[in-house]
């Protein structure tokens, strides 16, 4: 169009360093260090292509003024969605900067050790980056996962059950009579009303008789065929069941502590990795636990 300016600058720097920060009236308030480093590419230079627009029919455009603002909006993209930058791309990216766990699991997933793959190859490259872990817990999902982990490891051992490696650690034979007398026992020893007192309530609360496991019968391998009332007394221990101190957090630094190794195996420097505070999230039953990355510079050394 004509009097418009359309068109892009590019820039080139190299070998600089940024000076002593000093307050100035309208001076930027961005972590211009966190930017340089990102920019910065493997020969430790800076080449950046700056869109610029103005009305060159404007009797106040300044070519100068334009370029610089130009600049500050690059910057400031980059400050503000880092993770975007990294992967380079338009994308919707900033999953990057989070990885999802299971609830009371600190293993990584196949799909998010593919994002830990992408982010370190970008960390790599920028050798002025340090990525901050933090560990994260829900008291609410994580506890509720870790008390059945530790309910059904209970209810096992009272059955005399020896788990196989590789087992679903969420699965119960409900059907099971030595598993369904190992829960009636737990219950009498953890209730004071017990399987009894448990069986009134369902009762009232479903409108049917539960079918138990008949004591007799139980010693000859035949069970109830009632799992719904067992998997409900199961559900039953699980409110019971206390967590120990510290429980919740010390999964939340074995989840950092996960991250951190997955990113050394792909061959990030241990001085680019560091692990934060430990961070109390709230997300909704049944959803991943999100453990969030942040990015800063590389503390100097003394």
């Amino acid at each position: 169009m004509k009097g418009k300016l359309l068109g892009e600058n590019k820039i080139m720097l190299a070998d600089f360093k940024l000076g002593e920060r000093v307050e100035a009236p309208g001076a930027l308030d961005l972590p211009l260090d966190l930017a340089i480093a990102l920019l910065k590419g493997p020969n430790n230079r800076i080449n950046l292509a700056v869109p610029v627009r103005g009305d060159l029919g404007n009797p106040s455009f300044d070519y100068g003024f334009v370029i610089r603002s130009a600049l500050v909006d690059v910057v400031r993209r980059i400050v503000t969605s880092p993770f975007r930058f990294l992967a380079g791309s338009e994308e919707d990216t900033e999953q990057l900067r989070k990885v999802e766990f299971e609830p009371g699991s600190d293993d990584i997933e196949p799909s998010q050790r593919e994002q830990l793959d992408i982010l370190s190859e970008a960390i790599k490259q920028r050798p002025e980056i340090e990525l901050v872990v933090r560990g994260s817990y829900d008291a609410h999902v994580d506890g509720k996962s870790l008390r059945r982990q530790q309910v059904r490891r209970d209810v096992l051992a009272e059955a005399d059950i020896l788990v196989e490696e590789g087992e679903d650690s969420d699965f119960m034979a409900f059907g099971n009579v030595d598993i369904q007398k190992a829960l009636e026992r737990l219950l009498a020893r953890r209730s004071e009303g017990g399987a009894a007192e448990f069986a009134d309530t369902y009762k009232k609360q479903t409108g049917r008789e539960p079918d138990r496991v008949n004591p007799l019968l139980g010693l000859f391998g035949r069970g109830s065929s009632d799992r719904e009332f067992y998997e409900a007394m199961f559900d039953r221990l699980v409110e019971l069941q206390p967590l120990s101190d510290g429980e919740l957090e010390a999964l939340a630094t074995s989840r950092a502590k996960a991250i951190t190794a997955a990113l050394r195996r792909a061959g990030v420097d241990s001085k680019q990795v560091t692990v934060g505070d430990i961070e109390a999230v709230t997300g909704k039953p049944g959803e991943a636990v999100v453990a969030e990355l942040s990015l800063r510079t590389v503390p100097a050394e003394n």
